[in-house]
């Protein structure tokens, strides 16, 4: 119910709302005042739907920030998403920084609110070359970080990520499409009304871009 309701504060039918409030005050005709609730759902609902962009796009965290995105993207009770990533020398980041071994986020989706059910596949670089790419889930509440493969710096990797059969899974392959690499965990995790969730580093200590592309 907290989701549901922080996701319609946030679109337009909230302020379709607050319009009609405002203008039925001043005294305007309820004709207008139903055209103007309706526009307001016909947003919210093109907005709750609407999908990443399938356009292959920089995803930049700048530096001191922590999200490379801030608007959110909603779904309908969506059980996958596919796409491609690379990480590229901008992703890299020297050893003398205070988080170098934080886990930062490349991607993923949400069931509900993401600290309680998610599942994001996360990077570490591990200063020689190489990225460690880790499964990053929520799974009710409680957190599972897993080591899934090494990336090499301009390796395109592919992946599938979701829920099957109320179980979160993500799987990796190369750009021959073989599987390199899959992670599987949790059971019972229902699919709902969630978000998707685009790459994230936490406090930058400087400029971190991802190579991000949705496929669905």
């Amino acid at each position: 119910m907290k989701t549901l309701t922080k996701i319609l504060l946030t679109q337009p039918i909230a302020y379709a709302v607050l319009l009609v409030i405002i203008l039925s005050t001043i005294g305007y005709d309820y004709q207008i005042l139903g055209w103007v609730l309706i526009i307001g759902i016909v947003l919210s609902w093109l907005n709750l739907i609407r999908k990443p962009s399938r356009m292959k796009t920089n995803y930049k965290v700048k530096k001191g920030k922590s999200y490379s995105l801030h608007r959110q993207t909603f779904h309908l009770w969506k059980k996958t998403m596919e796409g491609e990533f690379t990480l590229w020398e901008s992703a890299e980041y020297p050893a003398h920084i205070k988080n170098v071994n934080q886990i930062n986020k490349i991607t993923g989706m949400s069931w509900g609110y993401h600290h309680n059910n998610s599942v994001r596949v996360g990077v570490v670089y591990n200063q020689m070359g190489y990225h460690d790419i880790y499964a990053y889930c929520y799974i009710d509440k409680y957190p599972v970080r897993t080591f899934m493969y090494k990336a090499k710096t301009g390796e395109k990797i592919k992946y599938k990520l979701g829920l099957k059969n109320g179980v979160m899974f993500i799987d990796l392959f190369n750009f021959k499409d073989e599987k390199i690499a899959n992670f599987m965990n949790g059971k019972d995790v229902k699919p709902k009304i969630g978000y998707y969730l685009f790459p994230y580093h936490e406090n930058a200590t400087k400029d971190w871009t991802v190579e991000l592309q949705f496929y669905r």
